[in-house]
């Protein structure tokens, strides 16, 4: 059980998080300085593991399992409605909305994930990446002409860039850009920036998990922030104007949302602590 994210809401006046450490809770917490608001309660789910996106100010999809056939939902807080988006006979999960806000692009399968999409008001889902290797954490560009996803179908995890017109790709992380020791581990959480220009994404690395951007331009990858103390960094989100990153790690010993400016390499800055009781949230803004 754990929290995940945070992300920004499209029009970059909300973070949210959805969160299970204690029950199922998905919480706002307002850029302007307003108070954050619990708009989920549910449930601990033991085997959730929430990767999600946002579809709208109060709304999101996401899978409330990680095991069995479990399928993307849409779940709305205005009335706390449920509705599942996808209904395959595998698990479907990691849903990114594209930048238009009608195609939801997800992972299915137990092993080998494949990358499918779905339109967001109906329809049926198509097979977009489907080899023996696993294709996941799929993430739109903003014009939503491309997209990126990580595959391990060349036997090493890599970052590639996908044409959605004519299939096209291009690779923008190769085994090449990590050490030996770190070219078999996954890469997860793909991240656009703002501008179309950057990737940031998760790297396993051991125990520590690491937060790396790589430029489309093709220039080597650089670490968000080299941390002398190995704590583990998840979840990357740019601010709208994509001058910071916020993501998920610890702070003094405690779940927190974390944010650095990029291209700093300094200490991150606390956002707000994510454990503890009911109204724990102490939200501080990140655009700037």
């Amino acid at each position: 059980m754990d929290d995940f994210g945070p992300k920004f809401s499209k029009d970059g006046r909300n973070v949210g998080l959805l969160s299970t450490a204690e029950r199922t809770e998905f919480w706002i917490i307002p850029m302007d300085g307003g108070a954050p608001q619990n708009i989920m309660n549910g449930p601990e789910l033991p085997d959730v593991f929430p990767a999600w996106d946002w579809l709208g100010d109060r709304s999101i999809a996401w899978s409330p399992s990680s095991v069995g056939d479990t399928h993307v939902e849409r779940w709305d807080s205005r009335g706390g409605r449920r509705r599942e988006i996808t209904s395959g006979v595998s698990q479907e999960k990691f849903a990114a909305l594209s930048a238009d806000g009608r195609t939801l692009a997800f992972q299915s399968g137990g092993s080998g994930y494949d990358v499918f999409e779905i339109p967001v008001n109906g329809g049926a889902a198509t097979a977009v990446l489907a080899t023996e290797r696993d294709e996941v954490a799929p993430a739109w560009s903003p014009d939503g002409a491309h997209f990126v996803y990580s595959t391990s179908r060349s036997g090493v995890y890599e970052i590639w860039l996908r044409n959605r017109a004519d299939g096209s790709e291009r690779l923008i992380v190769s085994s090449r850009d990590m050490p030996a020791s770190a070219s078999n581990e996954p890469i997860l959480d793909c991240a656009f920036s703002p501008d179309g220009s950057r990737v940031a994404y998760r790297r396993e690395h051991g125990v520590t998990p690491e937060i790396w951007i790589a430029s489309l331009a093709g220039d080597a990858p650089v670490r968000l922030f080299d941390d002398p103390r190995k704590i583990w960094q998840r979840g990357p989100s740019w601010s709208p104007d994509g001058n910071w990153i916020a993501y998920y790690s610890l702070y003094n010993g405690k779940p927190a949302i974390l944010k650095i400016r990029v291209g700093a390499n300094r200490a991150p800055e606390l956002v707000t602590q994510t454990a503890g009781e009911a109204g724990r949230f102490g939200g501080r803004n990140l655009n700037h």
